[in-house]
């Protein structure tokens, strides 16, 4: 059992107050978007100076545990980050492990530089992901029913928008591919009159709430954008802390605002729509959706903790500690954060003593024993989902 050492990410949207304020500190100088805890090449967690990709490198089935590696390699499976948005994030989707690696190789073989802004694959995994609230959390996740979409752009008064109504209502799902890469493919100042007129319609009360304020308030960092259509388009989620939803490969969906946990497979694959200042490439972007409506299920942990998953990668566990509890790291490696409190971590044979405050984590490794946990408040847990 280790204490990490995780990076920041200063992406634009990340908020000045949200892991600040986690840490009782007063508000950062610039955006704090994402705190990285795992293993990624991009921004590898430290345990003092070394790299804990490098740490698990050298000893991969004593840090991780035979079963990982039997299953993944030598590599850290998943990733786990604190999110912190205080505007939205943009509108995208993950691709599923085949056409990752397929773009992984093709772009390879393309020679485009792993860090070049046009890259759309960094690494050869998907990125499934659950979000769990840590404060009031909006979210975009998937289509909505043909019906409902209709419904909200029923007051619009704009060619587009018969067009999507009429489209929805004769073909359902089946018109959902057509409807976005008409829109997707609009001359921009079309799209712009588009956005005005929907918003038009919203200040007209005739688009309903919460989904008004949330159509101005997207505009409002992305005038114009066709991306804020989303907020119309796809099932807007509105999680309470300690709630969580889950978004699986293919799915088109955007963060909105608030703080999270999350946890996903190891990948930053990521293929965007809009709302983003960064690159968006919309043909790839087609290729890997799913152009079906959803109901988006709102996760809460069952009696142990656990948060459900469909993946062998990961699973999300809390811990609601009140004086003293036992976490077991059962032979594979864990890694723990906290949100809430303040704890004594003390393992034995050998003997180590950590203190944990909110935002720090810690790294169990398959052979740690198991640790006593002393204090009062809530640990994230981030897990192997391997039998």
């Amino acid at each position: 059992m280790a204490l990490l050492n995780n990076t920041i990410q200063d992406y634009a949207w990340g908020s000045r107050v949200y892991l600040a304020g986690l840490r009782g500190e007063e508000a950062s100088s610039k955006p704090e978007a994402e705190l990285w805890m795992g293993a990624h090449p991009k921004a590898p967690s430290r345990i003092g100076d070394i790299p804990l990709d490098q740490v698990i490198r050298q000893d991969p089935e004593g840090v991780l545990g035979p079963k990982i590696v039997a299953r993944f390699g030598a590599q850290l499976p998943f990733l786990f980050k604190l999110l912190a948005a205080a505007q939205p994030l943009s509108i995208q989707a993950h691709p599923n492990l085949e056409q990752a690696r397929e773009g992984f190789a093709r772009e390879n073989e393309a020679g485009i530089p792993i860090d070049a802004p046009h890259r759309n694959y960094r690494d050869p995994n998907h990125k499934p992901e659950i979000i769990c609230a840590l404060t009031e959390f909006w979210g975009l996740n998937g289509f909505r029913a043909p019906g409902e979409i209709i419904q909200l752009f029923a007051g619009v008064e704009h060619e587009q928008a018969a067009l999507l109504r009429d489209d929805l209502r004769r073909r359902g799902d089946e018109a959902l591919r057509d409807v976005m890469k008409r829109l997707w493919e609009l001359p921009l100042d079309e799209k712009k009159q588009l956005v005005q007129t929907v918003l038009a319609a919203a200040a007209a009360g005739r688009v309903p709430e919460p989904e008004r304020s949330w159509l101005e308030k997207v505009n409002t960092f992305y005038p114009g954008d066709v991306g804020v259509l989303g907020v119309l388009l796809l099932n807007l989620v509105h999680l309470q802390p300690g709630q969580a939803m889950f978004c699986e490969a293919g799915i088109l969906h955007a963060y909105l605002e608030g703080l999270g946990v999350e946890l996903m497979a190891n990948s930053d694959n990521v293929l965007r729509g809009g709302l983003t200042s960064k690159h968006v490439d919309i043909p790839e972007l087609m290729r890997v959706l799913h152009f079906q409506s959803r109901q988006v299920a709102v996760l809460t942990p069952d009696e142990n903790g656990y948060y459900p998953s469909s993946v062998e990668e990961f699973r999300l566990r809390k811990l609601n500690i009140e004086g003293a509890a036992v976490y077991t790291p059962d032979r594979a490696a864990s890694i723990l954060v906290c949100t809430e409190g303040r704890f004594e971590l003390v393992t034995e044979a050998p003997f180590v003593s950590l203190q944990l405050g909110p935002s720090a984590s810690v790294f169990c490794c398959a052979s740690s024993p198991p640790v006593r946990i002393e204090g009062t408040g809530v640990l994230y847990a981030a897990e192997v989902n391997l039998p």
